[in-house]
């Protein structure tokens, strides 16, 4: 490349940054007015808002050729001046109706300005070739900077990485069973991993794809409703998925590193995304706003660092902290009409200052006797499809979100109309030029073929319109085997995945205390025994009283009932399997030492299996109890199993607008596990047949 395409390439990418810089500074600086103004807005508008600045900052550096909107009045064409000289009549270019502005009303144009723009910027950058060395250094300087936000990136990520393989499982089972519990009230398939580490800056959310959160271990020691605020709050960042939204920010951030609106941004946006998650976690985990606010000071109290820039903490900063609490005393349950206009607002804000728009003259036909011939016959020909009219009959918008290929034919028949624009508005080409009429042949072969490709998907559809597909999960009926008291572990006879039958010994505990207690119980016993008899023979012959005899009778049968007690002791020492099935989890180790009500192993179930999904209220209608439904897993694509409905909640889980169902497989089960995902198909038929008697 030469040094002056060099420089011609930096004036325009300069150009591009200036102009995306000015239109994005705008709409960061809208919303941070709004988010002023409005102190009672929800995290969840905060969030969304600055995304939408976002896309704006990015829509403006990409999306560089506005939108004309033809609000003006039509222009009125001017008389040509006789004294215009053939050699400036022929380099002007004719009038049409599809001309902007200012080509119209300027008929005599000479030759270097009716030129085109790449060709002012030639003659500039020979004129001046010093001044445009400017554009170059800052383009250079705008690397360097860019490729140092890109290294700290990736820095963070490989400190997170780094992180994880430094921390190891916490096996806590209390907290395990809270991690568990609290994602099925947030509607996620499976818990995240639980990590803990010694040297962690604080508690955290890392990975995309796996997600993980990671607890400092002097964490572990600031109470159960601490540590479940905590996860909570990281459960939240999972189900809105912000460390994925986070990249959208990241790229702005790298590729507008130099703007200070952009800074204050992504420190705003991070401050909403922690009131939503706060939001999000007291609805779902139903807690008292004051008692999580209490678990979040706790935490702050042991100044732990802020979150890494691709990781999500639960506190950042004292400042934030407090703007997070302050929200807290003002939390407003939306209702669903309140949501609807606030999504609707959105959109339509969206359309309105996302894209760019130009204002532009209206298109009036060209009474000028030099105005270009009509389209030919072909192109009336095409036109009589009438392809606007079958677009808006097949709903394309519609389809497109069904269907990939469908919107990249759409994506490709926009392209084509910008570039058709460009040549008519802005070039100032004719209707009858060779370019033009190309273009436009090629606009309406794709529109045939966007028609064509609307009409099968359309037609796919209406084949799964009585169908209703949902996501489950395979159940098994899984018992947590725990002692009857403390004690310790002598010897495990299982491990995972083992069968077992009723009444195998799992576990077997240190029997010598309960052996010894044993017979002590039972010296006594002898005891009394002999007592007794004494004490009834010599009352036959009337040398002591009833009363003794009595007496001596209570102790008998206190030393029957502690050597009952005692023989119950010993028996709890062996832990037998309450069920038939297969061993799912061993947590203790021969030697520990447990406590009562710990859990020392799991045992799965594994002939009865049940199906729990989470259904759309929009689709509870469907879903009758008694119904048979199909399933489908992944594992088995080929194979279909069947299951029957055996209750539906009465709760609807106001987090994710869902009820979940339970339903019993049925036939073959062979290969199903529990915890597996499964796809769950369902139609209004099966349910009329499952009403009849």
């Amino acid at each position: 490349m030469t040094p002056l395409a060099m420089s011609i390439d930096a004036t325009a990418a300069m150009s591009a940054l200036a102009w995306a810089s000015v239109q994005g500074g705008a709409a960061l600086a809208v919303v941070w007015a709004l988010c002023r103004m409005w102190r009672r807005m929800p995290g969840r508008v905060r969030c969304w808002l600055w995304r939408l600045a976002y896309v704006k900052v990015l829509a403006a550096l990409i999306w560089t050729t506005p939108l004309q909107l033809a609000l003006l009045p039509p222009p009125v064409p001017a008389q040509v001046s006789s004294n215009v000289t053939r050699k400036e009549a022929t380099a002007a270019p004719m009038p049409s109706s599809s001309s902007s502005p200012e080509i119209t009303n300027k008929p005599s144009v000479s030759r270097s300005a009716a030129a085109p723009v790449g060709a002012r910027i030639n003659a500039a950058a020979i004129a001046s070739p010093k001044a445009n060395m400017l554009p170059a250094v800052a383009v250079t300087l705008w690397c360097i900077g860019a490729t140092l936000a890109v290294l700290r990136l990736v820095r963070h990520s490989r400190a997170g990485a780094r992180l994880r393989r430094r921390c190891v499982p916490l096996a806590e089972s209390g907290l395990a069973l809270a991690l568990e519990d609290l994602t099925g009230r947030f509607g996620l398939r499976r818990p995240p991993r639980l990590l803990t580490g010694t040297d962690v800056p604080g508690p955290l959310l890392l990975g995309i794809v796996r997600p993980t959160i990671v607890l400092p271990a002097e964490l572990l020691d600031a109470g159960i409703q601490t540590i479940q605020a905590v996860l909570a709050h990281e459960l939240a960042h999972v189900r809105r998925r912000d460390l994925a939204w986070t990249w959208l920010g990241a790229t702005v951030g790298v590729l507008f590193f130099f703007h200070p609106l952009v800074w204050l941004a992504r420190r705003e946006e991070r401050g909403a995304e922690e009131m939503a998650c706060d939001e999000l976690a007291i609805a779902v985990s139903r807690v008292q706003a004051c008692d999580y606010a209490r678990a979040l000071v706790a935490v702050a109290a042991r100044a732990f660092a802020p979150a890494p820039a691709l990781a999500a903490g639960v506190v950042d900063s004292r400042k934030v902290l407090e703007q997070r609490i302050l929200a807290m005393t003002h939390l407003a349950n939306w209702s669903k009409r309140r949501w609807a206009l606030a999504v609707a607002a959105a959109v339509l804000l969206s359309l309105l200052a996302i894209p760019p728009w130009r204002v532009v003259a209206q298109d009036k036909p060209a009474a000028n006797p030099a105005a270009p011939a009509k389209p030919n016959p072909t192109t009336d020909a095409s036109a009589a499809e009438d392809l606007p009219a079958l677009l808006k009959q097949l709903e394309i918008e519609e389809l497109a979100r069904k269907d990939a290929q469908l919107m990249r034919l759409l994506a490709e028949r926009s392209r084509a109309q910008r570039e058709l624009n460009d040549l008519v508005k802005v070039q100032g080409y004719g209707e009858t030029h060779p370019r033009v009429l190309e273009m436009k042949k090629a606009q309406e072969d794709v529109d045939l073929e966007v028609i064509a490709r609307a009409r099968k998907v359309k037609e796919a559809l209406g084949r799964r319109a009585a169908e209703h597909r949902v996501v489950g999960w395979i159940a098994a009926a899984t018992l947590r085997v725990r002692p009857a008291g403390d004690g310790l572990v002598d010897q495990v006879s299982v491990h995972e995945g083992d069968r077992v039958k009723k009444g195998d010994v799992l576990i077997q505990l240190d029997a010598r205390r309960a052996q010894t207690a044993l017979a002590r119980t039972e010296a006594k016993l002898a005891l009394a025994e002999a007592q007794f008899a004494r004490v009834q023979a010599l009352a036959k012959q009337a040398t002591v009283s009833q009363e003794e005899v009595d007496q001596k009778l209570a102790e008998l049968k206190v030393a029957q009932a502690d050597l009952n007690v005692a023989k119950q002791d010993l028996a709890e020492t062996r832990i037998f399997s309450p069920i038939d099935g297969t061993v799912g989890e061993v947590s203790v180790r021969a030697g520990e030492r447990i406590t009562r009500d710990q859990t020392l192993a799991t045992v799965v179930e594994t002939g009865v299996l049940k199906l729990q999904a989470s259904i759309p209220l929009s689709e509870l209608a469907v879903y009758a109890v008694g119904q048979p439904i199909a399933v489908r897993v992944a594992a088995y694509p080929k194979r279909a199993f069947t299951a029957q409905i055996s209750s539906i909640s009465p709760i609807v889980d106001g987090g994710s607008e869902t009820v979940r169902i339970d339903a019993t497989l049925t036939g073959d089960t062979t290969g199903l596990l529990s915890n597996m995902s499964a796809t769950v198909t369902s139609t209004p038929a099966a349910k009329e047949s499952a009403k009849q008697p």
